[in-house]
C-alpha cells in the first residue's frame, strides 16, 4: 500500500495495513546518496534526492524539504557556516535596532538566501513523488526565527530587558515567515513549524504565552485560512508545561520530543490534535540494537495508538547524521509488526 493510499484509508475507516510512520530523516539521508552535508545544503536537487532515496529504502509516509530553523534568518542577513560533516551553525547574527525595526528587511522567498533552493527541492518532490507520498516543508516559527536572527542569548535577555522591542522584532519577523509559508502553500503544500527555542526547557509558560503563542497563532490561522487545516508543530525538549497553552492553537498535529511521555500527551491533548512521536533518536535509533528499537517502538505504539485524533509514529527529533540505515530499517520493521493487525 502506498503512503497516500494508507493515509486516505485511515481517514476513511480508522485503520489500514499499519499506522502512519515518519522517522525524521533530515541530513541523516546524505549518506544514502553518497553526498556530504554541505553539498546537500547547497542544492535543491540533492535535498529532494535525499528524501526520495530514503523513501524508496524505508517506505515511510512523508517526505519534506524546508529551511527549518536557519533558512529565514540566513535570508535576513545571518551568516552561516555550512560544514561538510555536520549541521549548519551561526557565525554572525544580525544587529537589530528595535526603534528602527523597519530597517530589518522582509525576505523574498524567491530570491533571498537559500530560500529559492528549498523551494526548488519542494517542487522536485511534488513533481516526482507527490502522487504516492505526502510532501511537506518546515519553517521555524517566529519565536525561534527571531532568536536566531539576533542570537538566542541576547533574545532571551531582551525579553526581560526590552519586551516592547522583542514584540517589534517578532511582528517584523512573522512577515518573513509568512512569506515562505505562502510560497509553499502556492504549491499546494501545508507547511509545518518547528519552534525549538519555545521549549519548556528554555522558557517559562508565562514567556511562552506572551511572546511565542501570539505569533504562532498568526501563522496557524493564516495556514488554516488558506489551506483549510492547521499545520503540525514540533518543539524540541519538554513541552509539557506549555500543553494547555499549545492546546489553544488550531493545529492539525503536535510532534513531541522524546523527553515527554506520549501517553500523557494523548490524555491531555488527544481530543484536539493528532500526536506525532516520539522514539528517542539518539539512545534508541542511533545507539540501539534491533531488540531495543523494537521494544521502544512497541512501547510508543502501545501508549498512543488509540489517540482520538490520530497518531503518527515518529522519532522525537531528527535522526542523527551518523546513524546506521539498518537501525532505521529496524524502526520501520517494528512499526509494521506492532501495528499491522490492531483494532482501535
Amino acid at each position: 500500500m502506498k503512503p497516500l493510499e494508507r493515509e486516505k484509508m485511515i481517514e476513511k475507516t480508522g485503520s489500514a495495513d499499519r499506522i502512519l510512520t515518519c522517522p525524521f530523516i533530515d541530513m541523516f539521508g546524505a549518506q544514502l546518496i553518497n553526498k556530504n552535508i554541505r553539498e546537500v545544503n547547497l542544492s535543491g536537487r540533492l535535498m529532494a534526492d535525499l528524501e526520495i532515496e530514503a523513501y524508496k529504502i524505508f517506505g515511510h509516509d512523508g517526505v519534506s524539504v524546508g529551511p527549518g530553523l536557519y533558512g529565514v534568518p540566513e535570508a535576513l542577513g545571518v551568516v552561516l557556516d555550512l560544514p561538510e560533516t555536520s549541521y549548519p551553525y551561526v557565525k554572525r547574527c544580525v544587529e537589530v535596532d528595535y526603534d528602527n525595526i523597519d530597517l530589518l528587511p522582509i525576505c523574498d522567498s524567491k530570491s533571498d538566501g537559500r530560500l529559492p533552493i528549498f523551494l526548488e527541492g519542494v517542487r522536485i518532490l511534488i513533481d516526482e513523488v507527490s502522487g504516492e507520498v505526502s510532501v511537506g516543508s518546515s519553517v521555524a516559527g517566529p519565536f525561534s526565527t527571531a532568536a536566531t536572527i539576533i542570537g538566542t542569548e541576547k533574545f532571551l535577555k531582551d525579553i526581560r530587558k526590552n519586551p516592547e522591542g522583542i514584540h517589534k522584532l517578532l511582528e517584523r519577523v512573522t512577515k518573513s515567515v509568512l512569506n515562505y509559508m505562502d510560497a509553499v502553500m502556492d504549491m499546494g503544500i501545508v507547511p509545518s513549524m518547528p519552534d525549538p527555542v519555545a521549549s519548556g526547557t528554555l522558557i517559562s509558560t508565562k514567556t511562552f504565552r506572551e511572546f511565542a503563542l501570539p505569533y504562532l497563532e498568526i501563522c496557524v490561522e493564516h495556514i488554516r485560512n488558506r489551506m483549510g487545516r492547521g499545520p503540525a508543530l514540533h518543539i524540541c525538549g519538554t513541552t509539557k508545561k506549555h500543553w494547555l497553552e499549545i492546546k489553544k492553537l488550531n493545529l492539525s498535529a503536535l510532534s513531541l520530543d522524546n523527553i515527554d511521555d506520549i501517553g500523557e500527551a494523548c490524555e491531555t491533548l488527544g481530543d484536539k490534535f493528532c500526536i506525532i512521536g516520539n522514539v528517542d533518536p539518539v539512545n534508541v535509533v542511533l545507539n540501539g540494537t534491533r531488540e531495543s528499537i523494537y521494544r521502544e517502538v512497541k512501547k510508543c505504539i502501545d501508549k498512543a495508538y488509540n489517540n482520538p485524533k490520530g497518531f503518527v509514529l515518529a522519532t522525537g527529533c531528527d535522526i542523527p547524521i551518523n546513524a546506521s540505515p539498518k537501525n532505521v530499517e529496524y524502526f520501520m520493521e517494528a512499526a509494521r509488526l506492532y501495528s499491522r493487525f490492531r483494532e482501535k
